[in-house]
């Protein structure tokens, strides 16, 4: 019986990176994004996990997660790659529905993207969910100073005032959730056509609340090029 899967939605572009290929199959200090989230992923003790991947990229991503599952001794069938889709949800649906047969209590959606995310996330995420949350977002505080834009020229804004920054949270993955209520969300999502950034957005479309466990800055997004290189410089200082 499986209590914890996790799902890895990979077959995004990544076009804002740069690069010449899927975000999560860029190299990363010589592994790739995939490759780092799912070796996370696996430590953390998920019982089984499903990679959804570019349709061209399927044989790369099973050879990425093989390679993985062998380097920390754990079996192969506990990941199975799945053909991703156009968006992140229709991802995520392929993903959930390779997980029909094995019905895990819980199932962590975390992007290949966060590949750095240390373990004790994933572990806190899971704990909440074993003491009865539903819908669980690691989340950090803002730093910075945050303003409204009240309008602008062609060159520059006009800025309104402060956002209490206190009360502002910069969400992260994996995020954790039920199977039946992630199930039930994007069953609704399908119905209404409703779009989200993250899968704790759909669920709190359908009245089930995103509760806040802490992230940690290593879990950031490599989404640009100088991403990349804080995330090289990261390793590099550990």
């Amino acid at each position: 019986v499986v209590e914890t899967a996790l799902i890895i939605p990979a077959a995004g572009s990544g076009t804002r990176l740069g690069a010449d290929r899927p975000k999560a199959f860029v190299e990363l200090a010589g592994r790739t994004l995939l490759a780092w989230s799912l070796r996370s992923g696996l430590r953390a003790g998920c019982g089984l996990t499903v990679i959804a991947a570019p349709a061209d990229l399927l044989e790369e991503a099973r050879a990425i997660a093989d390679a993985e599952c062998d380097s920390l001794n754990v079996s192969r069938s506990l990941v199975a790659v799945v053909e991703g889709g156009a968006e992140r949800t229709d991802s995520v649906s392929a993903a959930l529905a390779r997980l029909e047969t094995a019905n895990p209590s819980f199932v962590l959606v975390h992007d290949a993207a966060r590949a750095l995310t240390p373990n004790e996330v994933f572990i806190r995420v899971i704990d909440a969910l074993r003491a009865g949350e539903r819908n669980v977002v690691p989340t950090l505080p803002v730093a910075d100073t945050i303003r409204t834009v009240a309008g602008s020229t062609s060159s520059v804004e006009d800025l309104a005032t402060s956002v209490d920054r206190s009360q502002l949270r910069r969400v992260q993955t994996p995020q954790g959730f039920r199977t039946e209520d992630l199930r039930a969300a994007h069953r609704h999502a399908r119905q209404t056509g409703l779009s989200a950034t993250d899968d704790a957005g759909l669920l709190e479309a359908i009245g089930i609340p995103a509760r806040g466990v802490p992230g940690a800055e290593a879990a950031h997004k490599i989404t640009y090029p100088e991403d990349l290189r804080t995330a090289r410089a990261r390793l590099q200082g550990e």
